[in-house]
């Protein structure tokens, strides 16, 4: 894996040249600092200097303020390296900041009946990087993501060790420099990838606290509306299928229709997990660039498993199955149908 730091700081003199002891017992007193901090688990340090003197901070600066921050490790003689620093004009770990009146509001946009994740709940405001760090460490990247700012990760994920790669230096520069340089594409392009894997393996717990995180963070970031339009295309959605069979009704819009086109997909593979392969058919209706290819990968799905449905006249999957088929007028949304493959299955609920 790339790591963000390829020049190696030497903590020698830079001429070669001998210094005066006070010098020398400067460098020597930072020499130890360093040290102790890498003996007790402490990579990433940051120094401030204010009327007060230097300071050292083995997490973050608890206010704004100008600092360096310091990347450190041992060599292979044992001896401590600065593998990266860089000044930090008025570093904050706070989330609140002029174009921003409060951090991320976490919503559980995606209605998960257990409104837990992690030990953050639903409505709450994540208000620092610190804690939006251990949460995105957590939920998308396996705990995977922080190690991997010092050393190489090794895991069996094949899109969580892709998008370390892939993204690594970006979130670091976010979550510790206070730099937001690419840090929107990264997210969206990361977390969307690696939701993907978790639906392929059928991990939909995982994959439906990862579409909340999500979205709540793009909408703090570029205020996007994914969220909100996710919900109310889902609660119309559930108003339709639960109308009588004699009542006609269309899909409203494009996210109704891409999320009834997951919801219809995760139905039909749930009928017959042990012979069809998930991430087979989900990755086909993904790849499905309009209306008439996901028609067509939609019915021969439905040849494979229609000896196991229960055919009720004006049923629900009935209804989206009908509906799905006599479309031709939406765009294909993956993101929509992802969620809509992910999020509880209407077709379930009780009335």
């Amino acid at each position: 894996l790339k790591k963000p730091y390829i020049g190696r700081k030497s903590l020698k003199y830079p001429d070669g040249d001998l210094v005066d002891k006070e010098t020398a017992y400067d460098h020597l007193c930072v020499y130890n600092i360093l040290k102790e901090f890498l003996r007790s688990g402490k990579q990433i340090i940051y120094v401030t200097n204010d009327i007060h003197g230097y300071s050292i901070f083995s997490d973050v600066p608890p206010k704004m303020m100008d600092a360096i921050i310091l990347v450190i490790g041992f060599d292979n003689r044992g001896n401590v390296r600065i593998y990266d620093y860089e000044h930090i004009p008025m570093y904050t770990p706070e989330l609140r900041d002029s174009k921003h009146t409060n951090g991320v509001i976490l919503e559980n946009y995606i209605r998960i009946p257990n409104e837990e994740l992690s030990n953050v709940k639903y409505n709450d405001e994540i208000a620092d990087r610190n804690k939006l760090e251990k949460l995105f460490n957590s939920y998308f990247f396996d705990g995977k993501l922080i190690p991997s700012y010092i050393s190489d990760v090794k895991t069996d994920d094949q899109y969580i060790r892709e998008n370390i790669s892939k993204y690594q230096s970006v979130y670091f520069d976010y979550f510790w420099k206070n730099s937001n340089h690419q840090i929107i594409k990264a997210i969206d392009n990361s977390t969307l990838d690696i939701i993907k894997g978790n639906a392929f393996d059928r991990n939909i717990s995982k994959a439906q606290r990862q579409f909340n995180l999500r979205w709540s963070v793009l909408e703090y970031l570029d205020g996007r509306n994914t969220g909100n339009m996710f919900d109310t295309a889902y609660m119309t959605l559930r108003y339709h299928i639960n109308l009588d069979k004699y009542e006609e009704w269309d899909f409203s819009d494009d996210n109704e229709y891409n999320i009834a086109v997951g919801a219809a997909v995760r139905y039909l593979l749930d009928l017959d997990k042990a012979v069809l392969s998930n991430e087979y058919y989900l990755k086909g209706i993904l790849s499905a660039k309009n209306t008439a290819m996901i028609k067509k990968k939609i019915l021969v799905l439905y040849q494979k498993v229609n000896y196991k449905m229960l055919h009720v006249d004006g049923g629900r999957i009935q209804q989206i199955l009908s509906h799905i088929m006599e479309e031709d007028r939406f765009k294909v949304n993956k993101e929509m149908i992802l969620a809509g493959y992910v999020a509880e299955l209407l077709i379930y609920e009780q009335k």
